[in-house]
């Protein structure tokens, strides 16, 4: 993993994933960065919580997004949010969802499917607008 752009402790965590996991886990980081771009979310502070990578916007107007990997990877928010219940109203059984905490995606699942591509964009954003919607 060699993108200068993703800071050390972040980068680090990342590379503690197997390696069929790691090029997932970096795709997913960029895109919550992107999506973070957006005006209405103004980028992200990017840090460790719970030794996992942990996305909250700059607005102040998100939940924690973290980005946690064990045999998987996981988009997870604060357990009492209604992001997981907002999200499969939206999108149904697209994803495998983890309790009230977020989606799971397999090391065999593609990232390069528009619908899952556009989900993930989706809970992305949910996550990161929380406070504005909910």
């Amino acid at each position: 993993m060699n993108d200068a752009k993703i800071p050390r402790p972040i980068r680090t965590r990342l590379e503690s994933a197997s390696p069929n996991l790691q090029k997932q886990l970096v795709e997913l980081r960029s895109m919550i960065v992107s999506v973070a771009r957006e005006p209405e979310i103004g980028g992200v502070e990017e840090t460790l919580k719970w030794n996992a990578p942990a996305y909250i916007a700059r607005s102040g107007k998100g939940t924690t997004l973290r980005l946690e990997h064990d045999s998987q990877i996981h988009l997870r928010v604060h357990c009492q949010s209604k992001v997981v219940e907002r999200f499969k109203t939206e999108m149904g059984n697209v994803f495998a969802y983890d309790g009230s905490r977020g989606i799971s995606l397999r090391p065999e699942d593609s990232l390069k499917d528009k619908k899952v591509i556009q989900g993930l964009k989706r809970f992305i954003r949910l996550a990161l607008t929380y406070h504005s919607w909910k």
